[in-house]
């Protein structure tokens, strides 16, 4: 545990301020509410020194906090909690270089939510904006629930979110696994270089590629593209309508259809290929292809 010497704790008017900016350098940024009119800052610094406290400027409608100094030869991550008051609901931006952002409330916003740490964690509970972007460069990003539109992103690091509501949605990781536990979203993409992609369950429209590894899909509703470049895909669809298109270069495509649907499916191999139709008019049509592996029906 941090032994803290320092403790400096200021206060900012958020009344007329349209956006906020948060900047640390490798710190722990806790995001709290609170139910005063003011933003607090709190910050749990390892130095007892003036110039490691954070400056506040305002600059028109724009309300920017700037994390201090801090010694060349420090080791160890500083705590800082930010209060935001429950009734600031305007655009809000915080990065952080080398550390962490940690949010146990719910962050909302009427315009845009932007969270950035090159190297560390995000994790947050719930978050509802017009516009949100999540960038990480090297870590792991957890969300329990994201609702309006989003671009999640990691260069290398675990995706993992709980649930997804509103139009569009954007993951996209170059080197790590994508969990998705349970989607509600009419259009939601996602893009994985290398590492797993598993959604557990989805409502709506998916389009998801993977280059390298695995994707399954555990329990889909609605319509979908998949493809995968090595690694195969699972697939299994509850709902009795919608349209899917599968593509497998390297590896097996698995697939599970109602046994209560009116379906059409073209499965296509390097082996074999199956045209099967169920029912006198069809409102699920399924078209698979895999160049190197196998297509198995469940």
């Amino acid at each position: 545990m941090q032994d803290f010497l320092r403790i400096n704790r200021q206060t900012a008017p958020v009344h007329g301020i349209d956006n906020l900016y948060i900047r640390y350098r490798s710190d722990t940024i806790m995001l709290l509410k609170t139910d005063g009119d003011d933003l607090v800052v709190e910050e749990h610094l390892l130095w007892d020194m003036e110039e490691c406290d954070a400056e506040m400027s305002v600059s028109g409608r724009d309300l920017t906090i700037t994390g201090g100094s801090r010694p060349s030869s420090s080791n160890g991550s500083c705590l800082i909690k930010l209060y935001l008051p429950a009734s600031y609901r305007n655009n809000m931006s915080v990065s952080d270089s080398s550390g962490s952002i940690v949010s146990e409330t719910d962050l909302e916003s009427a315009g845009w939510i932007d969270l950035k740490v090159s190297s560390g964690s995000i994790k947050l509970t719930s978050i509802s904006a017009e516009s949100i972007k999540v960038d990480m460069s090297s870590g792991s990003i957890a969300v329990n629930k994201i609702t309006g539109r989003s671009v999640i992103s990691s260069a290398s690091g675990m995706i993992t979110i709980g649930e997804i509501y509103g139009q569009d949605h954007e993951i996209k990781s170059s080197s790590g696994s994508t969990e998705i536990k349970n989607s509600y979203s009419d259009n939601l993409k996602i893009q994985c270089q290398s590492g797993q992609v598993t959604i557990r369950s989805a409502v709506g429209t998916v389009e998801a590629s993977c280059m390298s590894g695995l994707l399954r899909i555990n329990d889909m509703n609605g319509s979908g593209v998949f493809s995968s470049q090595c690694g195969g895909i699972v697939l299994s669809i509850s709902g009795t309508k919608g349209n899917y298109k599968l593509n497998s270069n390297v590896g097996n495509i698995t697939l599970s259809i109602p046994q209560d649907a009116s379906y059409t499916l073209n499965a296509k191999s390097m082996m074999s290929s199956i045209k099967r139709s169920s029912g006198n008019a069809p409102e699920l049509v399924i078209n698979a292809k895999t160049m190197v592996g196998t297509i198995i029906l469940l």
